[in-house]
């Protein structure tokens, strides 16, 4: 059928991998801009802040490139992205940088990896995993169910048991006292061991 054809191809899985290598390139795209704009604002009445800039050129550059690869590897999009700003003489490098768009574009490309594409992973890993769950359910259901009886009592039905059990007046218990299912609360927390034989 068309609509489970996506499962079978190479191409959803390629896009699923570029997807869920957002954390770890956002988390070091996080690092790279925060320790650049730091340095860059640290330095900038100091002639060190050419270098400061130059080198955070570099690393968004060299960040973006690597990005860039994993998207022609997964999804044959063939983009080459620039690591440095060129310029002339040492100040004419600085200028060079700051008024580079690309590296503009990097920066602002990194910041959305970082947070619109971690929350995106986020939650193609959440259906992933509650895909493979609901498919594997009749393999492990039982199991499951073995462990809750196991267990005894839910926890809501025993804190409503237990909140049933404390005097009419007492705080927080009042607004329950007399609730249609306050009594079955009781009941169930009381029988929850009635099966089970003493030795």
């Amino acid at each position: 059928m068309t609509i489970f054809r996506p499962l079978f191809t190479r191409d959803t899985y390629k896009s699923l991998l570029f997807l869920l290598a957002a954390p770890p390139i956002g988390g070091a795209a996080l690092g790279v801009l925060g320790a650049g704009w730091a340095a860059s604002s640290a330095l900038i009445v100091t002639p060190l802040v050419v270098a400061a800039l130059v080198g955070f050129r570099g690393a968004v550059g060299l960040l973006a490139c690597g990005d860039a690869g994993l998207g022609r590897a997964l999804l044959g999009v063939d983009v080459r992205p620039r690591i440095g700003s060129g310029g002339h003489g040492y100040w004419g490098r600085a200028k060079a940088v700051v008024a580079d768009r690309s590296f503009w574009k990097q920066q602002a490309y990194l910041a959305l990896r970082a947070t619109v594409g971690f929350q995106m992973a986020m939650v193609e890993l959440a259906l992933v995993a509650a895909s493979l769950g609901a498919i594997t359910y009749p393999i492990w259901y039982r199991w499951g169910r073995a462990t809750r009886s196991a267990s005894g009592p839910g926890t809501w039905t025993s804190f409503r048991a237990r909140l049933c059990s404390s005097r009419p007046g007492s705080s927080g218990s009042w607004w329950l006292h007399g609730s249609p299912g306050c009594s079955a609360a009781r009941g169930r927390a009381s029988c929850a061991g009635c099966s089970r034989t003493d030795p």
